[in-house]
């Protein structure tokens, strides 16, 4: 362990050698029997592509306070969450049910400061992360702000990071896969795109009322509505995604 200033708390302390970017409990959908992912450029690179056992990790920015209680607080509620009964049954297990030309959504009922700060904390630490596998995301200022939200357990202002889920469902790789996240601006749309195991996460960077994708997003009540997208829009969202000009690299099971 290095001693030396905490990315989150600021103290001088003992850091972790090794802090996931991604929570290990969002890896597990695509981990193979032996428990390992597998790196690839892409799903269609012929190669054969390189097989890894853990998610990338941050090195020396944490302690073991912040990583294991702040974060890991909200890490334990994201997983209750996405392991829970309601979210499998209507999100996890809906593959084969949607009726072609429908857009089906479900309506969850979170902390809405616990869930926010959850993801944003991923976003965050993608942020700090010197892997090349996050070298899009660039939180600039923001990131300072984030930080103290996260440190403080505060939601910040409910138009600031608003946070959308879109459900695949798709006969494609994409349900086994950790893709590599980047930001996507569109004329006065900006925003950034995780892809893991099956569910896109968008949140905002710039607020604009007008994108549509944020229809849904996380309200002050906890409300979260998540569209599940039918297979045919599925493709569309995924086709987009690999014809990136700058590519990606991704983990995945297969």
């Amino acid at each position: 362990m290095n001693i030396a200033q905490c990315q989150l708390c600021g103290q001088q302390k003992k850091l972790l050698r090794h802090s996931h970017v991604i929570p290990k409990f969002m890896e597990k959908s695509i981990k193979d029997d032996l428990h390992r992912m597998k790196l690839k450029k892409n799903i269609e690179d012929p190669r054969p592509g390189i097989y890894i056992q853990k998610g990338f990790t941050v090195r020396d920015i944490l302690c073991a306070t912040c990583d294991n209680h702040i974060l890991g607080r909200l890490e334990k509620y994201l997983s209750e969450f996405i392991d829970s009964p309601d979210y499998q049954n209507t999100i996890v297990k809906r593959s084969r049910r949607i009726i072609p030309g429908t857009l089906p959504s479900h309506r969850f009922n979170v902390d809405y400061t616990k869930f926010k700060l959850g993801i944003l904390s991923i976003v965050w630490r993608a942020h700090l992360s010197n892997h090349y596998f996050h070298k899009e995301i660039d939180l600039g200022s923001f990131a300072d702000i984030l930080k103290d939200m996260i440190l403080n357990q505060s939601a910040g202002d409910k138009n600031f990071f608003r946070i959308s889920i879109f459900a695949l469902t798709t006969d494609m790789e994409a349900l086994k896969i950790v893709m590599q996240p980047f930001p996507v601006e569109v004329a006065d749309f900006k925003y950034l795109l995780f892809l893991i195991s099956g569910a896109m996460y968008f949140i905002e960077t710039k607020y604009n009322p007008e994108n549509t994708l944020f229809k849904t997003h996380l309200k002050e009540d906890g409300t979260l509505i998540i569209p599940v997208l039918n297979m045919e829009l599925s493709k569309v969202f995924i086709n987009a995604i690999f014809k990136r000009e700058d590519g990606f690299e991704l983990l995945l099971r297969i």
